[in-house]
């Protein structure tokens, strides 16, 4: 019987992976914690050299690993073939290599800018990738990952084990999302009630206020990160005290962005 392709399935296997760290040598691989180093040596670039030698272009042992790693976790969850087809990638790719990976991605139409619980995630220069994870949880004003090759640090740590991470939607260094070829029907969309929170009905807010209005990062607005044009109405996710968390359109590229702003200055309808 044939494995249902879904997001759920290889989380699954991504969270047992979970505090795996790389090692300093070729021993010891398949032990979580055991002769921990920072030399890239990792039980999936042995799989993928021992296992599927035909994954990628050449063998990658002591090859920097986050790619690698969600590529295994597919690869563990569904076969090779399926993992491949789901990645977009051929036979003997270069999918290792974040930046290729993406293009696989983009080549397919499958390349986003607002994120899918299991959706991976890269981050640098759009075209020139050089980080990925897993996205496991999506909500108003986070995205929440698991990394391969990181630490428990905040912000992107290209070097360590496997770990699970949180960013800002609109934190600067993501790139995109590649989406990879569930199941149809696998993801279900859901739709929220409205939320209410302290009599505020969380249902589309408007700027009224005749000029346009500044979008902040965060409720501290140390971080000016666009503009909500007088006159438009975007999506109320959340309210933390004077501050509106809205889901706004970016003029120049059409693309949608979260961040915060002054709800004293705006109405809701």
């Amino acid at each position: 019987m044939a494995v249902l392709k879904t997001p759920d399935a290889v989380l699954k296997v991504a969270e047992r992976e979970v505090g795996y760290l790389e090692k300093r040598s070729n021993a010891s691989l398949y032990d979580k914690t055991a002769n921990a180093g920072s030399n890239n040596y990792t039980k999936y670039a042995n799989d993928f050299d021992t296992k599927y030698p035909s994954f990628y272009n050449y063998r990658k042992q002591t090859v920097a690993w986050c790619d690698m790693f969600v590529d295994w976790c597919f690869v563990t969850a569904f076969g090779e073939a399926a993992a491949r087809e789901m990645l977009f990638q051929p036979a003997k790719s270069a999918g290792a290599g974040c930046s290729f990976s993406a293009d696989y991605y983009r080549a397919h139409g499958a390349f986003y800018t607002t994120p899918k619980v299991g959706d991976q995630i890269f981050f640098g220069k759009r075209g020139a990738e050089q980080h990925t994870g897993l996205v496991y949880k999506v909500d108003a004003s986070r995205v929440n990952t698991i990394e391969g090759n990181t630490s428990n640090a905040s912000g992107v740590v290209a070097n360590g084990g496997v770990a699970k991470k949180s960013y800002p939607l609109t934190y600067g260094q993501i790139a995109g999302y590649g989406r990879p070829k569930y199941d149809a029907g696998a993801e279900p969309e859901k739709t929220a009630a409205p939320k209410t929170t302290g009599g505020f009905d969380m249902k589309e807010f408007r700027n009224s206020s005749g000029k346009s209005l500044k979008v902040y990062a965060d409720t501290k607005k140390q971080t000016e990160v666009g503009e909500l044009f007088a006159g438009t109405a975007c999506k109320a996710l959340d309210q933390q005290g004077a501050m509106v968390c809205v889901r706004y359109k970016v003029n120049a590229t059409g693309a949608y962005k979260v961040g915060w702003v002054e709800y004293v200055k705006g109405v809701l309808t």
